[in-house]
């Protein structure tokens, strides 16, 4: 009897593979196969609320990565698109992570045109120039027309649409791209580049980008980091 119910209950577990495709009850004689899968059916219902709940933490850790708080008090919102014009050293004299001025000058991936590519880390290859100055144009309401200087030559131009909103302009190359099956084998990451002016008129860059994924959700699998520089205008 007891061999019995053992393969009852190993047949069971095939059968409720089927019905979860067909979403159909099998029912035995003795009971066991359709209290198996009633409560299999209760453990699925289960792990859909946790899957649900694990999505909704992702997404609230997702938007968290892009707050203001870095330099929110040096943020003039008030700016106007005109302000945006003209030239700026390339690279930052001012992290708001603390970091040595020295140390800003060598990173040669937080010049303003290397930022400004919104690249994402591991995946896409950044392109690097030899410039010192930069030079912002804003043309209409929505281009940013910028040019690369070095010793007063002129090396690239180059054109990047944007929103702009409360001060802030949003380049438009910002990403969202998922590989594999987001959240149980793969993941998902987003970037974005946002530009503002300080209060004594400097450029404010902003770049903030978010890698996620999970693995069974044992094993978790993520990137994260928000960071902003202030680059000087030269008058």
């Amino acid at each position: 009897m007891k061999d019995l119910k053992i393969k009852i209950l190993n047949s069971s577990i095939f059968l409720y593979k089927l019905t979860s495709l067909f979403e159909i009850k099998v029912f035995d004689v003795g009971g066991i196969v359709y209290i198996w899968t009633v409560f299999i059916n209760k453990i699925k219902f289960i792990m859909k609320k946790i899957i649900s709940c694990f999505i909704v933490l992702l997404t609230l850790y997702n938007c968290a990565s892009v707050s203001q708080k870095q330099y929110k008090g040096d943020l003039n919102v008030k700016t106007q698109l005109k302000e945006f014009n003209g030239i700026y050293d390339a690279f930052p004299y001012y992290s708001y992570e603390k970091k040595e001025e020295k140390d800003l000058k060598e990173a040669k991936h937080i010049y303003i045109y290397e930022i400004m590519q919104n690249t994402a880390p591991y995946y896409d290859k950044i392109n690097f120039e030899t410039y010192d100055k930069v030079k912002i144009e804003i043309q209409g309401s929505n281009s940013l027309s910028y040019s690369l200087i070095s010793n007063n030559d002129l090396i690239k131009k180059g054109l990047i649409n944007f929103t702009f909103k409360n001060g802030m302009m949003k380049l438009k190359n910002n990403f969202y791209k998922c590989e594999g099956v987001p959240f149980i084998f793969g993941g998902c990451r987003e970037g974005f580049v946002k530009l503002g002016k300080s209060n004594n008129g400097d450029l404010i860059i902003q770049k903030s980008y978010d890698q996620y994924g999970a693995i069974l959700f044992i094993f978790g699998a993520g990137l994260n980091h928000n960071v902003a520089y202030k680059y000087k205008k030269n008058n």
